[in-house]
């Protein structure tokens, strides 16, 4: 259902995505509208190739492939001189175009700088490539965050793992 909360949280992503996507690194948003059902929808650019969440997964990429760390930090710089903290920064939010060009998406919690001081929640969270601040209490982010979570992204790329994953080791339980 689409109440005000996400009405504004629709429209805010929206609005964020459409104003930096003329950079090459941040997916085209072409529009962004409410259905005749009520439900909200983005049209954006395709991006057909294998997103680089699933990629990590599945290989390692070379080094000279990891220049995706320097294009997706310009789109990123692009976010903090607009005032934007993306907050969700993960291979999974980083999209290949048809042309093999890396493409940051998803500023669905994206937050103004100016508002990370005292972040509300952690909702939408990306735990394995999120800054030790957003675990503080309360829950901080400022640019420093966001560079954290790419640069635990190109490490995931390289490495094939998360920066906290430790192969054949299996998880503590919880205490």
């Amino acid at each position: 259902m689409l109440d005000d909360s996400v009405r504004h949280q629709f429209d805010s992503e929206a609005n964020v995505m459409a104003q930096m996507s003329t950079h090459p690194s941040i997916v085209t948003i072409h529009q962004a509208e409410v259905s005749g059902d009520h439900r909200p929808y983005i049209v954006m650019e395709y991006c057909s190739r294998p997103n680089y969440g699933v990629r990590f997964r599945k290989e390692r990429i070379t080094v000279a492939e990891a220049r995706v760390g320097v294009q997706i930090a310009g789109a990123v710089e692009t976010a903090h001189r607009a005032g934007i903290l993306h907050r969700d920064i993960k291979p999974a939010n980083i999209l290949v175009t048809d042309y093999n060009r890396p493409a940051l998406t998803d500023f669905g919690i994206s937050i103004a700088a100016g508002q990370g001081e005292d972040v509300e929640d952690s909702q939408g969270m990306s735990i394995p490539w999120s800054p030790p601040e957003f675990f503080a209490d309360p829950p901080r982010a400022d640019v420093r965050s966001d560079v954290f979570s790419l640069a635990a992204s190109v490490y995931s790329l390289l490495a094939g793992q998360t920066p906290f994953e430790r192969r054949g080791r299996a998880t503590p339980p919880p205490t």
